[in-house]
């Protein structure tokens, strides 16, 4: 098995625990679409102020970071205020534990900005891994040569 240099993490259901407070004060797990980008724009970097970290994937990314790998958040992002919003969720709950947050604008497109930063350090699809809660991403991952770690196995041990 080859070493993991590269380690992609997904935010919003992986290194969140999506909690955000409406503003009828009440607490939802997500938007549609629209509304999301929306919300966002409105709360700007504050957007993610009620998300709960997962501490046992933050661990697991502690320990890669331990290992050697260059860790990214790699999320699915709709507008600049939402990507500046899960920079600040991770430096409030992990100070300079990644390297970037990156944005992919669709979930299908994940696997290619991978392939491209392997790509860019000369390294093979096998020495990167993607964390995430989507099994479909997972596999799409896999069938591309990247190691993907579905959450739950992160939770099984």
């Amino acid at each position: 098995m080859a070493e993991i240099r590269l380690a992609f993490f997904d935010m919003d259901g992986t290194l969140s625990v999506p909690r955000y407070l409406t503003d009828e004060g009440r607490y939802t797990l997500g938007f549609r679409p629209a509304a999301w980008v929306e919300f966002c724009r409105v709360r700007g970097i504050r957007s993610y102020d009620h998300c709960l970290p997962v501490p046992a994937v933050f661990d697991y990314a502690r320990k890669l970071k331990e290992q050697g790998a260059e860790l990214y958040v790699l999320s699915t992002v709709g507008s600049p205020e939402e990507i500046e919003a899960k920079r600040a969720f991770t430096e409030r709950v992990a100070p300079g534990l990644f390297t970037d947050i990156l944005g992919s604008e669709t979930n299908e497109a994940k696997t290619d900005v991978i392939l491209r930063y392997a790509a860019e350090r000369g390294l093979a699809p096998e020495e990167c891994e993607l964390v995430e809660d989507t099994y479909m991403i997972c596999l799409a991952a896999m069938y591309k040569g990247i190691k993907a770690t579905h959450v739950s196995m992160i939770f099984a041990g």
